[in-house]
C-alpha cells in the first residue's frame, strides 16, 4: 500500500480508464477489463465531507444518516489507510453491498463487491474488528479467492492478503 492514487495500474492503464470516461460505460473488452475499469471508478472517486460521492451518484450513510469524510479523499484512500474512522468503513461497506446486489454477471457488481469485501479487509486490518457475520473461515477464503484476480489492483490485493492472513490465524487460536 504505497499511498499513490494509481492503486498500481500502469500510466497506460490510467490513460484507457480516462478515455473511457468516469461515468461513462465500459462496453469494450474482456469481463476481467470491464470489472477493472469499474473499480478502478470506485477506488478513485472522491468522497466529500458530506459522504456523498458525485462521480458516482451515490452517499455514504450509516443507518439513514450521512457519514462525517475526510473531504476529497478517495474510496481506495480510505480503504487503504489506517486513520479511517469506523462509521466510514461501515458506509463504504453498506454502500458496495447495496451495489452489488444487482446483476450477478455483471462487472459492475464484480467492482462492488470487491470493494464489500476490501472494506471488510480494512476493518480487520486497520481497526481489528468484524463489520460482517461471515465466518473467519468464510472471509478468509472470500479473500483469497480475490486475491487470484488479476484484475484487481495491487493496494487492494495487499489488503486482502493482509486480512486472509489474519483470518487463517484467527481460526487456529
Amino acid at each position: 500500500m504505497d499511498g499513490t492514487t494509481t492503486f498500481g495500474m500502469t500510466p497506460a492503464k490510467v490513460a484507457d480508464l480516462l478515455r473511457m470516461g468516469l461515468s461513462g460505460h465500459h462496453d469494450g473488452g474482456s469481463f476481467e477489463d470491464q470489472a477493472a475499469a469499474w473499480l478502478a471508478d470506485w477506488l478513485a472517486a472522491g468522497v466529500a465531507a458530506d459522504g456523498s460521492i458525485p462521480a458516482l451518484g451515490l452517499s455514504l450513510q450509516v443507518d439513514g444518516e450521512p457519514v462525517d469524510a475526510p473531504d476529497g479523499e478517495s474510496i481506495g484512500e480510505l480503504l487503504c489507510r489506517a486513520g479511517t474512522s469506523p462509521g466510514v468503513i461501515e458506509a463504504i461497506k453498506r454502500c458496495a453491498k447495496r451495489r452489488a446486489g444487482g446483476e450477478a454477471s455483471s462487472p459492475q457488481t464484480a467492482a462492488a463487491g470487491v470493494v464489500y469485501y476490501a472494506a471488510i479487509a480494512s476493518a480487520l486490518v486497520f481497526q481489528n474488528r468484524s463489520i460482517t457475520r461471515h465466518s473467519r473461515e468464510v472471509l478468509a477464503k472470500g479473500f483469497e479467492d480475490l486475491c487470484r484476480q488479476r484484475w484487481i489492483p495491487p493496494d487492494i490485493i495487499g489488503l486482502l492478503t493482509e486480512a486472509a492472513g489474519r483470518c487463517r490465524a484467527d481460526e487456529k487460536t
